[in-house]
């Protein structure tokens, strides 16, 4: 994790750069929160040893420095913190590994976390249309919310980056 100008946090490329290989597995967090940046780094680094013998399977973090990939993932890893749904660089990627049919399984690093709700939705919903529009994305909010639903089908998986690594390991 390293520090703009700005002290905004964002997670190095050293890794995620290596784009030689077609990774079958990401992980995507928030890059302006750190407590996700950390948890994006744990999870890599806790998952790499189990798949050494297929480079294409192990995670890649991605980082505001890359394009969201045309190929790749099957799988992703989402870091959910409050608020993931409003970052510029996980809505990018989200929606787009969502029009690949990419799987993807929510990783929860906060304990306050809250699961949306549908209030939650119908605000996200309202308020993306324009957010999208800046990113240059051709989305609507409810195509997101029906992204972020499809997320949550899934069982939560709970990850907290100051856990004992032998409790991550369970997890």
């Amino acid at each position: 994790v390293v520090l703009d100008e700005a002290g905004v946090a964002s997670m190095a490329s050293t890794t995620a750069k290596s784009m030689c290989v077609v990774h079958k597995n990401a992980i995507l967090a928030d890059a302006g929160n750190m407590e996700a940046c950390c948890t994006a780094i744990i999870l890599q680094r806790m998952l790499s040893p189990l798949m050494q013998g297929r480079p294409d399977a192990i995670p890649i973090v991605f980082n505001t420095d890359m394009d969201p990939p045309t190929t790749g993932p099957e799988q992703l890893c989402l870091i959910c913190t409050n608020g993931v749904f409003r970052s510029p660089h996980v809505l990018t990627i989200l929606l787009r590994a969502a029009e690949g049919g990419v799987a993807v399984l929510p990783v929860v690093s906060e304990p306050s976390f809250r699961f949306p709700t549908k209030d939650f939705m119908e605000e996200l919903e309202r308020d993306s249309n324009e957010r999208l529009k800046r990113l240059g994305l051709d989305y609507t909010g409810h195509v997101l919310v029906k992204v972020v639903e499809r997320v949550f089908t899934e069982i939560a998986i709970e990850v907290n980056p100051q856990d004992a690594e032998s409790v991550i390991t369970v997890r």
